[in-house]
C-alpha cells in the first residue's frame, strides 16, 4: 500500500514538479508525510475559491485551535471520548495554517505587515 501511495505521489510530483518546487522553495520539509502533504497542499491551493484569502485561512486555523481547546475541556469534565473532536480541530488548524502563506505566495499577493503579523500572532495564540 505504501508503494502505491509513493507511486501516486511521484506521478503528482512529476506533473506538478515545478509548481511544487516553486511553492515550497522557502522551506525544507522533513516530516515523514512530506511528499503527501506537499501534494495535498498544492491540490488545495489550486482549488480554493478566490474569495478565501490568506487572512480568512488564518481565521480558520485559529477556529481549529478553539475546537481543540473545547475538546480538551469537554474531555476533562465530561468524557474522554471528546478527545476525538480534537483530531477534527487539529485537521482544521493544519488546513488553515498550512495554506495561508502558500495561498498568498501562489496568488502572488504582496506581503503586508498586518497579514504577516496576524499570522504570527495567531500561531502564537494557538
Amino acid at each position: 500500500m505504501l508503494e502505491s501511495q509513493s507511486a501516486e505521489v511521484e506521478v503528482i510530483e512529476a506533473e506538478n514538479g515545478s509548481e511544487l518546487k516553486k511553492l515550497f522553495q522557502d522551506r525544507k520539509r522533513t516530516n515523514i508525510l512530506n511528499s503527501v502533504e506537499s501534494a495535498a497542499l498544492l491540490y488545495f491551493v489550486k482549488r480554493l475559491p478566490g474569495y478565501i484569502t490568506p487572512n480568512i485561512l488564518t481565521g480558520i486555523a485559529i477556529g481549529g485551535s478553539f475546537v481543540m481547546l473545547i475538546s480538551f475541556i469537554l474531555a476533562t469534565f465530561i468524557s474522554s471520548n471528546y478527545l476525538l473532536l480534537g483530531i477534527v480541530g487539529l485537521f482544521i488548524n493544519w488546513f488553515g495554517d498550512s495554506l495561508d502563506g502558500r495561498v498568498a505566495y501562489y496568488r502572488q499577493i504582496p506581503r503586508k505587515w498586518y497579514g504577516f503579523s496576524l499570522d504570527i500572532i495567531m500561531d502564537w495564540v494557538s
